[in-house]
């Protein structure tokens, strides 16, 4: 009988994108184990074409269908990259016999994190808020209880020729495919509250790219859509691909792209991945070090509140939230006429992509 693994990573985008060299790595080490990811019905097609993934299992709303499910055939190591009590404590009754996770889990909402590693049987130590290390070498870390080391860091996708097919006829539907004109992929949407800016911040900065010649796409949810609807009122002309676009091939729309121009949020990950030149990031209460697009060759210029001492910080915790409310226009705008004054900036679709 083969080794059976399970990963449970985080139920957000960027951080399931950031899981990626985990599981291919835990498939470097173990070629001939099952390795199962537990995830929501909203990331499926993130995994559908991951080579290193057995079986992909969608979360159910009930945890009791939840505990059946994995009770069938229980699991042999459990990886659980989510921080929470009551979630290890479920994977445990599900009768997995290694379960390894982070010193630090949720215990209460009021409370927030604590270091216990409660109904863990192997714990690595979560950083600080103030980290300097990646969240790819924190996801990776979760190899050493086992004596493992990372054989690899590097993000991927694997998108369909269908994907490519399907954003080549938005390119050109679009008039985008005139390979005189930079794409610039725009986002300024995220799942996190503690994330959001108002749409007038983002104007300047969006005139600048527009003065530059650049073509402007705007990606996100089908849900992001009318957020959109307000630079168009302002005189930005954009293409607004809103829940146009799968995640695969928003992958292949930035490698494409000759930067991304966007909120901390998924695509500053998926433009990692993509190969994507250059990446202008607004980052309010997250930490820019640790959340960073990595690994990454390109130029990455995050957009801070530099007057504060107190970020990074818990923004559900804070009580000003100034990190975020004072990012200026000016400041957002600031960000890409650093990315426009660089001289060897690529202003030209690259020959290769």
């Amino acid at each position: 009988m083969s080794l059976r693994i399970l990963v449970v990573p985080l139920r957000f985008i960027g951080d399931c994108v950031l899981t990626i060299p985990l599981l291919r790595n835990i498939k470097h080490h173990f070629p001939h184990a099952e390795v199962d990811i537990l995830i929501p019905q909203t990331l499926q097609s993130l995994f559908e074409n991951c080579p290193y993934v057995s079986r992909i299992i969608l979360e159910p709303k009930s945890k009791i269908q939840l505990l059946k499910i994995l009770r069938k055939n229980p699991y042999d190591i459990g990886f659980l990259l989510r921080r929470s009590l009551t979630q290890a404590f479920m994977l445990k009754q599900a009768g997995i016999k290694r379960l390894i996770g982070y010193d630090e889990q949720r215990l209460f909402q009021p409370i927030g994190f604590k270091r216990c590693g409660l109904f863990l049987d192997q714990t690595v130590p979560f950083p600080p808020l103030d980290t300097d290390i990646p969240q790819v070498k924190t996801y990776l870390n979760l190899l050493s209880p086992l004596g493992l080391l990372p054989h690899d860091e590097f993000l991927e996708l694997w998108p369909s020729e269908e994907d490519v097919k399907v954003v080549e006829r938005s390119l050109e539907e679009a008039s985008l495919g005139d390979t005189q004109r930079s794409i610039a992929v725009f986002h300024a949407t995220s799942a996190s509250r503690e994330k959001a800016m108002a749409p007038d911040r983002f104007l300047p900065a969006l005139k600048k790219l527009q003065d530059s010649n650049f073509r402007i796409l705007a990606i996100g949810t089908a849900q992001d859509a009318a957020y959109y609807d307000f630079f168009k009122a302002q005189g930005i002309v954009l293409e607004n691909l809103c829940g146009k676009t799968t995640l695969s091939q928003s992958y292949v729309l930035l490698q494409r792209a000759q930067v991304l121009f966007s909120l901390d949020s998924a695509p500053v990950h998926l433009a990692a991945a993509a190969g994507t030149s250059n990446i202008v990031a607004i980052y309010g209460p997250t930490n820019e070090k640790q959340w960073r697009p990595y690994p990454y060759d390109g130029r990455f210029i995050p957009v801070t509140n530099k007057t504060l001492t107190c970020r990074p910080c818990l923004p559900k915790v804070c009580e000003h939230n100034l990190c975020r409310e004072g990012l200026t226009a000016w400041d957002i705008a600031q960000g890409v006429q650093q990315f426009l004054d660089q001289p060897s900036r690529t202003a030209m679709a690259s020959s290769d992509r």
